[in-house]
């Protein structure tokens, strides 16, 4: 587990490469709790001739967020995504990025998630019935099962098409490529991708790996413009041949399978630590689906493992860095931030706060029954970010998650395998390190 102290440590910058030797040495994300804190302290680090800010507290996000949000763009804060996602939602500023929004929205408005959440099931179903196969109990990869098992769901759910035979080569190639981009973001001295360095010649292969698959999936749904899912709507906007599609395509294509598997390898965790709570899980979906695939609606009633969910979101939030940059010079909390600096907005630090979560280290669903969430902060807890830029599939990974979670539950309980180790790591988002090995038992 990462150690935030509940105080600011002082960490030395070396000349001229400032902090960047304490990030590689012992990871982003514990740099920033060593800086920061568990109160809502501003901090700065300096890695190299850039100067990033961390914020965390909920004022200060409420004001990056919302109310001075024209002055924090992403800018050249997201300058090596880009050359994995282009100019897709994640990366785009401005009237670019509103344009794009407004296209997509209509794919993942409410009246459409009944038809999303009946193709999800089937992935589901196929994955456990591969499981019966095997024996009454086994170990097994989580976060590798769970990785596939989304990335099949998000083909259907987004593209309208079978990306299992990919499943491997593009998950890889994914991160392959966001591993390579992450330290690049740490060099600050990053050599441009024309210079052949083994990292430079990983990345231009991982991302000419996924251009060929984003190719595929936009030609096998270029015959049909008439679709519901979201590469219809884009399409129908766009057309095959033009380069926003592919940004978009791409952006989708990761943000559709990655933190969802995160956030789902998450929650399992938990689970397999506290039994008690995964028997009244398990107890929850028997009751209400009697064994049956739940549907849309059915998933609205399953509370206790929505809260579950958003739980494990707080404590593991596969979103626990934001980054922008800021167009003018601007103050917080009189803490001078210079145009074109980074701002660094930790939600891994902000749900860690005992103001707005007392006890913060423990596992509690119950923070977030409608009275509490009614009376905490409203930004206290940002988990796919928060403001005009929240993350447009957002509601469609909790319910896909529901939906899993209460298929899995029924069929199988999981503990941890003897030995296992669970180390957090930071490559874009928040994941095991080395995976999570689990014990899965038939009941």
């Amino acid at each position: 587990m990462l150690l935030i102290p509940a105080k600011t440590t002082a960490l030395r910058p070396f000349p001229v490469v400032g902090h960047v030797p304490h990030i590689i040495r012992r990871g982003l994300l514990n740099v920033v709790g060593d800086v920061c804190g568990r109160n809502g302290d501003i901090g700065k680090l300096v890695m190299g001739p850039r100067t990033v800010h961390i914020i965390s507290h909920p004022d200060h996000v409420r004001y990056v967020f919302a109310e001075n949000s024209p002055n924090y763009i992403k800018g050249t804060a997201l300058n090596n995504l880009r050359l994995l996602l282009g100019e897709g939602l994640v990366t785009s500023d401005g009237e670019l990025w509103r344009t794009e929004r407004n296209i997509v929205r209509s794919a993942f408005q409410k009246d459409k998630m009944g038809a999303l959440i009946a193709l999800a099931s089937s992935p589901v179903e196929k994955m456990l019935s591969a499981w019966d196969q095997g024996a009454p109990q086994s170990s097994f990869e989580v976060h590798r099962d769970m990785r596939r098992l989304v990335f099949v769901i998000s083909g259907l759910t987004l593209f309208g098409c079978d990306l299992s035979a990919h499943e491997d080569e593009a998950t890889e190639a994914f991160a392959v490529a966001l591993r390579t981009i992450t330290d690049r973001n740490q060099n600050v001295y990053a050599l441009p991708l024309t210079v052949p360095t083994p990292g430079n010649v990983r990345l231009k292969r991982a991302i000419a790996t996924l251009d060929r698959h984003v190719n595929s999936i936009i030609e096998s749904g270029s015959s049909d413009t008439n679709g519901g899912d979201v590469l219809s709507t884009l399409l129908r906007a766009r057309g095959k041949n033009d380069r926003q599609l592919r940004d978009e395509v791409i952006t989708l294509y990761l943000a559709g399978h990655d933190a969802t598997t995160h956030g789902l390898t998450w929650v399992l965790h938990f689970l397999a630590q506290y039994p008690d709570l995964q028997q009244a899980l398990r107890e929850e979906a028997s009751i209400l689906l009697g064994g049956r695939n739940p549907t849309y609606e059915d998933l609205r009633f399953m509370t206790l493992t929505y809260k579950t969910i958003q739980e494990s979101l707080r404590m593991r939030s596969p979103a626990a860095l934001i980054v922008r940059q800021l167009v003018d010079d601007d103050s917080v909390d009189g803490h001078h931030f210079q145009a074109g600096s980074w701002v660094l907005i930790s939600s891994y630090l902000t749900h860690q706060m005992p103001e707005f979560w007392p006890d913060p280290d423990r596992f509690d669903p119950e923070r977030f029954t409608e009275e509490a969430s009614r009376s905490r902060h409203q930004y206290a807890y940002y988990p796919f970010g928060v403001g005009p830029r929240t993350c447009i599939g957002n509601h469609l990974a909790t319910i896909e998650i529901q939906l899993i979670l209460a298929m899995i539950l029924q069929r199988y309980e999981f503990t941890h395998a003897p030995g296992a180790r669970v180390e957090e790591a930071w490559h874009g988002t928040l994941f095991p390190k080395g995976g999570l090995r689990l014990m899965r038992s038939r009941l």
